[in-house]
């Protein structure tokens, strides 16, 4: 004897099925993601002022500074920083990309960029899933040179 399955048990085990898939794929997804990859609100341009510093911006060889302030020095894993700095003398529209040196390693490019406002003032945030010194810094050309900021460390646990 075969017995048949009522249309409001199937409902109900279709649902759960249903919700099982999309929770466990959204788990899935979520665990294979890179730690470095910043959603698109990272990716932001400048849109306030850093505060004021009592360090001298480095200098390069034409006389531009780039300075750059971390928020944080130590966080856990994927925790946002937030970096504010200025560029002098002051150029708006200066694309600056953020760079990073994991444990004293080469640098790359980070997944972030900012633009300078018309001060020369820029704010940006990332957030590292690598455990370790993670260095970051600035690059980017003003007035056709080329320009670099100081290093930042914040220790990622």
């Amino acid at each position: 004897m075969t017995r048949r399955l009522s249309w409001p048990i199937t409902a109900g085990v279709l649902t759960a099925a249903a919700i099982i898939g999309i929770v466990g794929g959204g788990l899935i997804g979520a665990d294979s993601r890179s730690n470095d990859q910043p959603s698109a609100a990272a990716e932001q341009t400048a849109t306030s002022s850093p505060e004021p510093s009592d360090s001298e911006s480095p200098e390069t060889a034409s006389g531009t500074g780039l300075m750059v302030e971390a928020s944080e020095t130590e966080v856990s894993q994927d925790a946002r920083v937030d970096f504010t700095g200025e560029l002098n003398p002051p150029i708006e529209g200066v694309e600056l990309q953020v760079e990073r040196s994991i444990d004293g390693g080469d640098w790359e490019d980070f997944p972030v960029t900012v633009t300078t406002n018309d001060d020369g003032s820029f704010s940006t945030w990332v957030a590292s899933g690598r455990v370790g010194e993670n260095e970051f810094r600035l690059s980017g050309e003003a007035d056709g040179q080329p320009v670099e900021s100081n290093t930042v460390t914040v220790r990622v646990d």
